[in-house]
């Protein structure tokens, strides 16, 4: 039977089409091994097939040429294993798979790894042999694979059937991050909306509530505001929100009246502890603006720790001054992405106005940090909205235009500061100004990209994706140039 790869023909280096042994090399570059191999066994041998790496990441498309090439009854690996391929491979083999769940799909995953794979190819349907040995600088490597091929049989028994399975499609319905990691930096309240909604829908967890049905939770969700304002109200009906409700909200933060309810925020706030805690911060400003105590919490231990119903959602306000601006941070145990954060954020638009109006200190960002952070499937109709406004990772400025609702990018500088390249052609490097406002702050030089970028990467010089790909761009065509000059 002739060998057909379906997958990774270029790949694959075929030393004899009829045979029956299969070598992987993993990491270790096929050259490297088959010099290593033709002085201890006979590549002549007309029962080695093929040998090709073997990264991991192909797994599927491996198990699916083997699959449609039952001849190969025997596979021999070793090489350098960088990423634990080996194991998965030997473990898929000598103890199968288990049906898991990964990325919100009922899955199957090879045992005592974390290796996720479809279920269209299993274990039983490989009549296989498998030898591993180790990396060829290992003494023992040598004797492993001679024993392997003194040992193989004289006959090698297989069926003709050839089997092609097509690849699984699948529906992936969380994509992978830290869903304990996620931060936000955006001007304004609707456009930390906008990111907010992508990003919970996109790397959110799902999770089946009983009694609140699918849900998409990440937790540790930070937010900031860098210049926090009222917004058109026009931009917030798109939205589902209304701004004269979100002034009234903002209002009941400043009474203690519990108008029948179990709790309030403005009762935390201004009375359930015996204190107006409000007023007391902006007392406390007043006399020291760069007060450092002005934390104000809204958690009762022994009330809300043993209640099953009405406890609040906002635990606790910080009040702090930066660069003579007034700053805000909020922290949520819970949020309701889709009904609540952006009410929430409006709230504490409020608060944070009402302190710098007493204060005159000027209004700087506020922070929404969400301890666990949700966003159920009836608010998919916000996410559409935040999807069709966003069109990368920039600040959008939100406006109306002709009853729609439309974005324009807006350049935003890396705070971390600015780069000018230049190339010393005759020391042979690119030399790397950082600067912010005119103000040159610290000089980099390398011989080569890996160089450069390392260095600016323990300086920690960037701070968001955009400048870093614009850096990497300039970088690439900085070094070739240089390379090209000294070639030439």
């Amino acid at each position: 039977m002739q060998f057909i790869p379906l997958y990774y023909q270029d790949r694959i280096q075929i030393l004899h089409n009829t045979g029956h042994i299969g070598i992987l090399t993993l990491w270790t570059p096929v050259p490297k091994a088959l010099s290593f191999l033709q002085n201890i066994i006979n590549l002549d041998n007309p029962n080695i097939l093929a040998i090709s790496n073997f990264y991991g990441q192909g797994l599927h498309k491996l198990l699916r040429n083997l699959l449609y090439n039952p001849q190969i009854t025997h596979l021999l690996i070793f090489g350098q294993d960088l990423s634990n391929s080996k194991q998965e491979l030997l473990n898929f083999f000598q103890l199968g798979l288990e049906n898991t769940t990964f990325l919100g799909q009922n899955m199957t995953k090879i045992i005592n790894t974390n290796k996720f794979l479809d279920d269209k190819v299993l274990p039983n349907q490989l009549n296989i042999t498998v030898q591993q040995a180790n990396k060829i600088s290992d003494p023992n490597t040598k004797n492993t694979i001679q024993k392997f091929f003194q040992n193989l049989p004289n006959h090698f028994q297989h069926h003709n059937h050839r089997i092609n399975t097509p690849l699984a499609i699948t529906e992936i319905k969380s994509f992978p991050s830290n869903p304990l990691n996620h931060s936000i930096s955006r001007n304004t309240q609707l456009q930390a909306y906008v990111e907010l909604l992508f990003i919970i829908h996109k790397f959110g967890i799902p999770k089946n509530i009983p009694t609140k049905g699918k849900k998409y939770e990440l937790q540790n969700l930070k937010v900031t505001i860098n210049q926090p304002q009222d917004e058109d109200p026009k931009l917030l009906q798109f939205f589902q929100a209304e701004h004269k409700l979100f002034k009234i909200y903002q209002q009941s933060f400043l009474s203690p009246n519990l108008n029948n309810q179990p709790y309030t925020y403005g009762n935390r706030i201004n009375q359930f502890f015996n204190i107006n805690s409000l007023n007391t911060v902006i007392n406390r400003l007043n006399q020291n603006n760069d007060d450092r105590h002005c934390f104000i919490s809204l958690w009762h231990n022994q009330s809300d720790l043993t209640r099953k119903h009405h406890r609040p959602c906002l635990v606790s306000l910080y009040f702090k001054t930066l660069n003579n601006k007034l700053n805000l941070t909020a922290s949520f145990r819970t949020h309701n992405a889709g009904n609540a954060w952006l009410q929430n954020a409006y709230g504490m638009l409020g608060l944070l106005q009402h302190v710098s109006n007493h204060t005159n200190i000027k209004i700087g960002s506020l922070t929404i940090f969400s301890h666990s952070i949700s966003l159920s499937e009836d608010a998919l109709n916000l996410v559409k909205i935040a999807q069709s406004l966003r069109n990368d990772d920039n600040d959008q400025q939100l406006y109306i235009d002709n009853n729609q609702i439309k974005n324009k990018r807006l350049f935003t500088p890396d705070p971390n500061g600015n780069f000018t390249f230049t190339i010393d052609y005759q020391n042979k490097q690119v030399v790397a100004e950082h600067s912010l406002n005119g103000i040159t702050l610290k000089q980099y030089k390398a011989h080569n990209f890996q160089s450069m970028t390392n260095q600016l990467l323990r300086d920690k010089t960037v701070s968001n994706l955009h400048h870093a790909f614009y850096i990497a761009q300039q970088l690439t065509k900085l070094f070739q140039q240089l390379n090209k000059n000294h070639e030439n």
